[in-house]
C-alpha cells in the first residue's frame, strides 16, 4: 500500500488503483480480483459460508430475545451478546429451538406475562454455577474505589440490624 501526500487527495477506483482514507491517512491499493460469486461457490471459502449462516441463525435468535426485552431495559450490548451467545450454542452442536429456549429463559422469561420471580429464584439459586472464565477479551472489571467518608455511616446502620 502506498501512502498519498499533498494537498489533493483521491478517492475511488481508477483502473486497478483503489484510493481510500484510513486513520487519518490516505492511501493507494490495487484492486482485489475476489467477487461475491468466487466467496460464495469456491471450496476456498466453504468455512467462512459455514460461518455466515451459522451468524445469520444466530443473528435471528439474537434479534427474537431482544425484541422480548421492555423498551425501557433495552440496550444495544445486550443484542450483540446474545448473538454470540446463541452462535457458541449453536457451534456447540444445540439446534435453533434449543437455543432460543435456553436464551429465552436465561433474560427474556421475567418480562413475560404472569412470571413468578419468586419460585424462578428459588431454582436458579439451587443450580450450581460454574465461575466464568475470563479470556483477554472479556476481563473482570475493574475493583471500583469506595468513598471512604461513608463508611462509618454504613457500620452504624449494619450495627443497628444486627441489634
Amino acid at each position: 500500500m502506498a501512502i498519498q501526500t499533498g494537498p489533493i487527495f483521491l478517492q475511488g477506483t481508477y483502473g486497478n488503483i483503489c484510493a481510500y482514507g484510513c486513520s487519518k491517512q490516505w492511501r493507494f491499493r490495487q484492486k482485489s480480483t475476489l467477487t461475491a460469486k468466487r466467496v460464495k461457490t469456491s471450496p476456498r471459502f466453504r468455512n467462512t459460508m459455514l460461518f455466515a449462516g451459522l451468524m445469520a441463525r444466530s443473528s435471528a435468535i439474537g434479534s427474537a430475545i431482544y425484541k422480548e426485552l421492555p423498551p425501557h431495559w433495552k440496550q444495544f450490548w445486550m443484542y450483540r451478546a446474545f448473538v454470540g451467545e446463541a452462535m457458541t450454542m449453536l457451534k456447540e452442536g444445540k439446534t435453533d429451538k434449543e437455543a432460543l429456549e435456553i436464551l429465552w429463559k436465561r433474560y427474556a422469561a421475567e418480562f413475560a406475562p404472569g412470571y413468578r420471580e419468586e419460585k424462578e429464584f428459588i431454582y436458579q439459586a439451587a443450580s450450581i454455577h460454574r465461575p466464568r472464565k475470563y479470556t483477554s477479551y472479556h476481563r473482570p472489571p475493574a475493583p471500583r474505589k469506595i468513598n471512604r467518608s461513608h463508611i462509618p455511616v454504613i457500620q452504624d446502620c449494619y450495627e443497628e440490624l444486627l441489634l
